[in-house]
């Protein structure tokens, strides 16, 4: 997996126990849309049998691609709004997945609390003598959003604690409602004479089911990241999903055969329990809404460029406009727009497997996060858009698109084989220039990141050290992807060239270790930074400075000796190499000194002794991959000099 760090991953302390997630799946499973969708079904004149097997086959598809979404979650810790990073580059996991994620879920979690609160505002008038007016029903509403917000905003525990205590009430009020508006009704008389004459057909079955959970299932990395294992993310997700889908459809179903109407909380006030049918609607609406102000609240986050620590304020003011707007009726306008919106995320599935686990054979060491937008990515997600919503003439486009891009591929296979088999025998030189090019740039690249990261915070300078991690990180990747391509690379060596591959290997390890000891730098300065914690002290950035300074003359001199390719001052490195390490040890010292005294701030001593750690690390693999040049001059055959290019 990538080195680099979101903000957003969840460390291992955090895990929570399968059966926590499981309740949490369950508690959106229980709700009245769930209901309404076993209504469509016997509506649609499907017999029981025919229900019960679409409801297994569509829950037990989305179970699929929800395991393969979920395990990915467990193994990068990640939401989905910015695990999408690997299949669709950064910029289009947060430009475009992150806006619909974030609008879908917010726009549905306002729409839901204005539901409830007009449920609740019906229900609580009466027994408060007064009218049901719209100004108390938006009272309600904005009531019950904020509680439910509360709750989205207290994180994962939150949903975890109120799923265990609401689920078991829900099955309880859900099959008192059952039993009683069956022995009401003479349910059983109607249910042994349930025998449509026509059926819509399992087809019919399975996609209403399947539609009822698609966008649950893709989110499902927002709450499976937590979990302990891949086998806790398979056992979560069954035991979650499919027996509370079951319960839940088979109980519109039954409901619609025998009162003609699916809402079980309507069904408990007809039968003159009003308060349990309030609190089924209550507990019902505030279990599935959580998981829209949850998962809306991390799009959001990764929308706006935060990581989660800003997760409750991104979440709070995100619901708190969407509740608003909901409880005085401005968003019953757009719910068309809103299904819309959510329509669009369920083929995003395919795309984040496919990436994980065919592109990347399902191993976290290889995934990464794609900077900018990747084309691929998107191009796939928009096929399966076209494919999915677009008809038989998109369907028509597509296959001929595909069928010429495979003839067009095929076509020229020969000619590509030629092209490469002629590139080979002159590959050597290449990619020896091609490497000492990179490393000339990164190290003068990594100098100047160095430099002005220390400064930035010494200044406190957010958006500065916020540039730093960036361009860090984009040095770390150049070099990963040396690594990540070494075996075709030693492939196009010539045969036999064992000193030129001993030394491609050993400066693409130390160049992608001083890449990475230059990253541990810049991203525990800017977090620092941007936690508001106390700056560096006047001493700590005295030492920094004198430290910047060796290292800015020790880096001039490999630079130097990188592009001329002249190694005679090598010693002279080494010497100032080990001055600059006993600089840092007797920075350590003191400021272990001033730690013991207590004369500085705990969280700039951390950040101060990690400076000084990585700068040694950074510095040692800097030395190792000159040293490595040396010994690759003296010992490869042929010429002794390494392609000397034009002096800069």
């Amino acid at each position: 997996m990538s080195e680099k760090h979101s903000g957003f991953e969840v460390q291992a302390s955090q895990r929570q126990s399968w059966l926590s997630i499981a309740a949490v799946w369950a508690g959106g499973m229980i709700c009245v849309p769930c209901l309404m969708i076993g209504g469509v079904l016997s509506g649609g004149g499907l017999s029981l049998a025919e229900i019960v097997i679409s409801i297994l086959i569509g829950y037990g598809l989305i179970c699929v691609y929800m395991i393969f979404i979920g395990m990915q979650a467990c193994d990068t810790g990640l939401p989905v709004s910015v695990m999408a990073s690997g299949a669709l580059g950064e910029k289009g996991a947060r430009y475009v997945i992150s806006t619909l994620i974030a609008i879908a879920c917010v726009g549905w979690f306002g729409i839901q609390s204005a539901t409830c609160g007009q449920a609740f505002a019906t229900m609580i008038a009466p027994l408060l003598g007064i009218e049901a007016s719209s100004g108390f029903v938006a009272v309600c509403s904005i009531i019950w959003g904020v509680i439910m917000l509360a709750t989205a905003c207290a994180g994962f525990k939150g949903l975890k604690w109120l799923n265990y205590i609401a689920v078991p009430l829900l099955v309880i009020v859900c099959l008192y409602g059952l039993i009683a508006g069956i022995v009401t009704n003479d349910g059983g008389t109607a249910i042994a004479a349930y025998a449509p004459e026509t059926s819509s057909g399992l087809v019919f079955g399975i996609s209403m089911v399947v539609a009822s959970f698609a966008l649950g299932g893709v989110i499902s990395a927002d709450y499976c990241r937590f979990a302990k294992s891949r086998a806790d993310v398979v056992k979560s997700s069954i035991v979650g999903v499919m027996p509370a889908g079951l319960f839940m459809l088979l109980t519109g179903a039954l409901m619609s055969i025998v009162t003609g109407q699916y809402d079980i909380s309507a069904i408990l006030v007809s039968l003159g329990v009003p308060i349990l049918g309030l609190i089924a609607l209550v507990l019902a609406t505030w279990t599935t809404n959580v998981t829209n102000a949850y998962s809306g609240g991390l799009a959001l986050s990764n929308l706006l460029g935060f990581d989660e620590s800003k997760f409750k304020i991104t979440t709070g003011i995100a619901g708190a406009i969407g509740t608003l707007l909901a409880a005085f009726g401005l968003l019953n306008a757009f719910q068309g727009f809103l299904s819309l919106m959510s329509a669009l995320i369920p083929p995003l599935a395919g795309v984040i497997i496919a990436a994980y686990w065919i592109t990347g054979k399902g191993k976290k060491e290889n995934f990464h996060f794609s900077p900018g937008f990747s084309a691929a990515g998107l191009i796939a997600f928009i096929v399966g858009l076209a494919l999915v919503y677009g008809g038989t003439t998109a369907f028509v486009v597509i296959t001929l698109l595909c069928g010429y891009m495979l003839y067009h591929s095929n076509f020229r296979k020969k000619e590509k084989q030629t092209a490469t088999q002629s590139r080979k025998e002159a590959t050597n030189e290449d990619i020896i220039h091609s490497l000492r090019e990179e490393v000339c740039t990164t190290m003068e690249s990594a100098t100047k990141i160095y430099d002005r990261t220390l400064i930035a915070v010494m200044m406190e300078n957010r958006k500065e050290l916020r540039n730093m991690v960036k361009e860090s990180n984009d040095l770390f990747y150049q070099s990963r992807e040396r690594k990540y391509t070494l075996l075709p690379t030693l492939k196009q060596l010539q045969s036999g060239d064992v000193n030129t591959a001993h030394y491609y290997v050993q400066v693409v390890d130390y160049l992608n270790e001083m890449t990475k000891a230059l990253m541990h730098i810049t991203r525990p300065a800017f977090e620092h930074i941007d936690n508001n914690h106390e700056g560096l002290s006047k001493a700590q950035a005295k030492d920094l400075m004198s430290i910047n300074d060796d290292v800015e003359s020790i880096y001039r001199r490999i630079n130097q000796m990188l592009r001329e390719g002249d190694f005679s001052d090598i010693e002279e490195v080494l010497t100032l190499r080990d001055q600059l390490f006993e600089s840092i040890a007797e920075a350590i010292k003191s400021e272990l000194c001033r730690i013991n005294e207590a004369k500085v701030n705990t969280k700039a001593s951390m950040l101060y002794l990690t400076i000084l750690n990585e700068t040694k690390n950074m510095v040692l693999q800097s030395r190792n991959l000159l040293k490595s040049q040396e010994y690759f001059l003296k010992h490869r055959t042929g010429p002794t000099t390494w392609i000397v290019s034009s002096k800069k």
